[in-house]
């Protein structure tokens, strides 16, 4: 868990919010700007996408949720635990292919074997789209080395522990290590969109809905591009 908490006005609230891990870091950067425009903050609480459904259909006190997908958002809204009309796609994830100083390409992965980091394919949607590229591209010959979300499968490659991995782009922009002949960003027609959705929860802060107006906003939408989504006007 990170705090971003920051000194502000009396009275300022702290809302709570669950994100997908891949956006983590993204979000870090927008929270300094989201207090100067409210006198708010926000509580960063990263995990898989199916991690945080899990936890908030168990009740866990989450103001905002910010997932890697839009079908547990919509769940949420259809049996009543988000507030009805808050659902609004934020971001459009992007996959690469990261193989440090391999220079990867398509055919990357049919013309070598080894170990190669995914997210946890049964809760993180990078890592149900990471499937679909690896039977696209051939992989037959790599063994899965699967992490608890995407932030861990970038983690493994990033520290050595394996030679490649399918990673968010987020990730990738974040890291100044990294150059462009350490990745290859996997074009759209090898998997399916990772459509990002947000909601307002009912067990949370109303006023919260000041975040979601504001990951709306120019500034943020500059941020977002910047790190390497993809953003739709109007969903």
């Amino acid at each position: 868990m990170v705090g971003l908490a920051h000194g502000g006005t009396a009275g300022a609230a702290t809302f709570r919010v669950a994100v997908a891990a891949n956006f983590k870091g993204t979000l870090e950067k927008l929270a300094p700007s989201f207090e100067a425009a409210t006198g708010n903050s926000i509580e960063v609480i990263p995990a898989s996408t199916g991690t945080l459904y899990a936890q908030i259909v168990s009740g866990a006190p989450f103001d905002v949720f910010l997932a890697a997908d839009s079908e547990r958002p919509r769940k949420l809204e259809q049996s009543g635990y988000a507030v009805p009309g808050s659902r609004f796609t934020y971001a459009i994830g992007r996959l690469v292919l990261l193989a440090p100083g391999k220079d990867p390409d398509a055919g990357y992965l049919s013309r070598h074997a080894g170990r190669i980091a995914i997210a946890n394919p049964s809760t993180a949607p990078y890592g149900q789209a990471a499937m679909e590229v690896l039977k696209a591209l051939g992989a037959d010959s790599w063994s899965l080395v699967v992490g608890t979300n995407v932030l861990q499968a970038f983690q493994f490659v990033d520290t050595g522990s394996v030679a490649a991995g399918l990673v968010a782009l987020s990730h990738v922009r974040n890291n100044p290590s990294l150059t462009a002949s350490d990745y290859w960003i996997i074009p759209q027609h090898y998997y399916t969109p990772i459509r990002q959705q947000g909601i307002l929860l009912k067990t949370g802060n109303p006023d919260a809905m000041q975040l979601i107006n504001f990951l709306r906003s120019k500034d943020a939408v500059r941020i977002i591009v910047d790190d390497g989504y993809a953003v739709v006007a109007g969903e």
